[in-house]
């Protein structure tokens, strides 16, 4: 892992990938999910998806997805301790305690939908707690779709249950590409200090 880049290779069980596949496909229909939004706004040009937050799941979901999501969550934290154990520099009190605090599972269309443009995790002031990001597919696309991280001249494919890990900082700065068949899906968020307020 010289690229600081951690890959699991079907980590996450399909049947989980397609369950949480299933929550975003719910939560649609009870119009929970939104377009996608670079800081606190919608930029096509920048990031084009649809995306729904953890925290927009209606109760009634929650529950009813409550077990995917847990196993889910089980098999991410399995992937950060194999990181930390990698590097040591991250374990506490080297590094303040940092957990996962929230999640977005994202769905693209083919034909052009990406999150287009260059960008890192922690890239302002606000969002300066972020130390880790993580990623996994939700499903396989087979034409394009790749991760492409900048300085590491790397694209990733999306894979089914491939979780990726990463810095947060500009060293590891990335974008998504279109696609040309199928729906993408994955579902990603932070390893990050605990929110004002919480912890």
């Amino acid at each position: 892992m010289t690229d600081f880049i951690a890959r699991h290779h079907a980590h996450v069980p399909a049947d989980t990938c397609e369950a949480l596949i299933q929550l975003f496909k719910d939560a649609d229909k009870r119009k929970a999910t939104h377009q996608g939004l670079t800081g606190a706004r919608v930029d096509k040009a920048r990031k084009d998806s649809l995306d729904l937050a953890a925290a927009s799941i209606p109760p009634k979901l929650r529950a009813q997805y409550a077990e995917p999501v847990e196993q889910y969550f089980a098999r991410l934290g399995e992937a950060h301790q194999a990181y930390v154990a990698r590097f040591p520099a991250l374990e506490y009190p080297r590094t303040f305690e940092h957990g996962v605090y929230g999640f977005n599972i994202q769905r693209y269309y083919p034909g052009g939908q990406a999150y287009h443009a260059w960008h890192y995790e922690n890239a302002h002031p606000k969002v300066a707690h972020r130390i880790l990001a993580w990623m996994t597919y939700l499903n396989t696309v087979h034409a394009g779709g790749e991760t492409e991280f900048r300085h590491q001249g790397l694209k990733i494919k999306p894979e089914q249950g491939l979780t990726l890990i990463w810095p947060a900082g500009f060293t590891h700065t990335h974008r998504g590409l279109p696609h040309r068949d199928g729906l993408k899906f994955i579902i990603t968020g932070w390893f990050e200090y605990a929110p004002r307020g919480r912890g």
